[in-house]
């Protein structure tokens, strides 16, 4: 399963310029022995930074400039071990900001606090809201570790599994959009935003929650970057006709993908060094091989690199994709993925036989449901 990380560490926020701002951060966690150690950790700029302090009585104290605010992490050695040591270490992600930022916990700072600062109030906001789905995952994580292989091996078990887990996902993210809705003048909102638009923003859910943020923080760059990302996503979103290209196939040949015009078409986005994609194509096979009589196709488009030539096309061998396959060998700059807005893969996008966009990313199961119910 893939998880989305939401708020990592070290990530600074990428908006306009900043002038310095000093900081403290103050904090006081009981029962705490005297040997204990905070570690702060924190990216200023391109530098990344560790600052250290002893703990007295369960009290310390950092403080310093920042040119700009971004995320910080900070963590407790109870034992004094040292930080490269910590086997099981006891963290708080932050915002370090200008101002006073107030801790106050007991035993541990991982369920401290946090409190002082605009961010800092907003982020303590937003993660009251989620207390209750972070539980749920804690007990999620905990039932998936304990597992026994005969439990990992049956699909009934795996199946409960992605459906809790596609549950709490959806908990989750109604979590953030209320946030949002709700902040929109913080540039927790807008770095959430970002954060849970991904790579390729859903144009339905994540443009409205822009337009509703203010304008100051539509103006920052990261806004700037995100609508650029929602209009390329206008052009590839289901019911919009699929750009047009050609690329050359293993032979020189070139693919034009009108050319496939009074079909359906699988535009597949893959490559030979993907596993996800190589472990996906035997059930493209088994689609193409069912429904290929019956006006089906596929045109694959690898984003393999030149040195690696040899590897795709002994993937197209070896997985027996028997269809069209093309490339321009550029890797990540493959031009028909850029002008997909691609940056992750596998992904695909089913046309019509007139060109037009009728479903976005259909694998396994959900690729042959799909393609009985439309050729059946």
């Amino acid at each position: 399963m893939i998880k989305r990380m939401l708020l990592s560490a070290f990530a600074v926020l990428p908006f306009m310029v900043f002038a310095q701002e000093s900081y403290t951060i103050t904090g006081e966690i009981t029962n705490v022995p005297n040997t204990a150690k905070a570690y702060l950790i924190y990216s200023d700029g391109a530098q990344r930074k560790i600052d250290s302090t002893s703990i007295n009585q369960g009290k310390f104290t950092f403080a310093g400039v920042v040119s700009q605010p971004g995320d910080a992490l900070l963590t407790i050695d109870h034992k004094g071990v040292g930080m490269s040591k910590l086997s099981s270490p006891d963290l708080l992600n932050l915002f370090l900001e200008g101002g006073a930022i107030s801790i106050k916990g007991t035993d541990s700072i991982y369920n401290a606090v946090l409190s002082g600062t605009p961010l800092n109030d907003d982020r303590y906001k937003l993660n009251s809201s989620l207390a209750a789905v972070t539980a749920k995952e804690k007990a999620f994580r905990k039932k998936f570790s304990q597992a026994t292989q005969e439990e990992l091996n049956s699909q009934e078990f795996n199946q409960r599994l992605e459906s809790e887990y596609n549950a709490l996902q959806k908990e989750k993210d109604e979590a953030y959009i209320n946030f949002i809705k709700t902040t929109p003048n913080s540039l927790l909102s807008l770095k959430t935003l970002v954060e849970i638009a991904g790579p390729v923003p859903d144009v339905a859910l994540v443009e409205p929650l822009l337009n509703a943020l203010s304008p100051e923080l539509q103006e920052m760059e990261s806004a700037k970057a995100l609508r650029k990302q929602i209009e390329v996503g206008k052009l590839v979103m289901v019911g919009a006709i699929a750009p047009d290209f050609t690329q050359n196939d293993p032979d020189g040949n070139p693919i034009t993908l009108s050319s496939f015009h009074g079909k359906y078409v699988l535009v597949d986005f893959w490559a030979s060094w993907c596993a996800p994609c190589r472990q996906e194509n035997p059930n493209i096979v088994a689609a193409y091989t069912k429904y290929k009589d019956k006006g089906f196709t596929v045109l694959g488009v690898s984003l393999d690199r030149e040195t690696g030539r040899n590897a795709w096309l002994k993937a197209i061998k070896d997985d027996q994709l028997t269809w069209a396959q093309v490339s321009d060998l550029k890797f990540w700059n493959n031009e028909v993925a850029k002008k997909y807005g691609v940056s992750a893969i596998p992904r695909n996008f089913l046309l019509d036989p007139n060109g037009k966009i009728i479903a976005t990313n259909i694998r396994g199961e959900e690729l042959h449901t799909t393609l009985a119910g439309i050729l059946n």
